[in-house]
């Protein structure tokens, strides 16, 4: 009997080295997220106790000001709600990718299994066979 062989090992290696590798890119992608919207809610938040701040100084001259700089902010979020859901999309491309990685990985160790199987029963088949022509010889 020869030993078992699958040759797409190889391939089968570099696949699931990619799969690996589409998954730090996925999570580097979701961490950029998670810091996007942490940073969005920063914003929002700063937003809020400077408009609570300026109520707290009823003039002319510092809501004037005050307005000037919650305009500020107002674009500084706007930026930062884009940048939210452009790493969110790129997110999304590196899930697919993944995905698709996994597929890839997944279909050959499925074949390899197969064949192991295949294998395994020509092996049964030949030493069954071995074994009955010992019998046989025995007699």
């Amino acid at each position: 009997m020869k030993r078992f062989d699958f040759h797409l090992e190889n391939v089968l290696r570099w696949r699931r080295t990619l799969a690996d590798v589409r998954r730090a890119e996925a999570l580097a992608c979701a961490n950029s997220v998670a810091e996007a919207e942490r940073e969005l809610e920063l914003l929002r938040a700063a937003e809020m106790q400077a408009a609570r701040d300026l109520t707290m100084q009823p003039n002319g001259a510092s809501l004037a000001a005050g307005s000037a700089f919650l305009e500020k902010f107002r674009s500084r979020i706007a930026e930062g709600v884009k940048k939210v859901e452009t790493a969110r999309t790129v997110l999304n491309a590196a899930t697919a990718k993944v995905v698709e990685a996994d597929r890839n990985a997944k279909l050959l160790e499925k074949m390899k299994q197969t064949r192991l199987v295949e294998w395994s029963a020509d092996c049964d088949r030949e030493l069954e066979a071995f074994a009955a022509e010992t019998f046989l010889n025995r007699r």
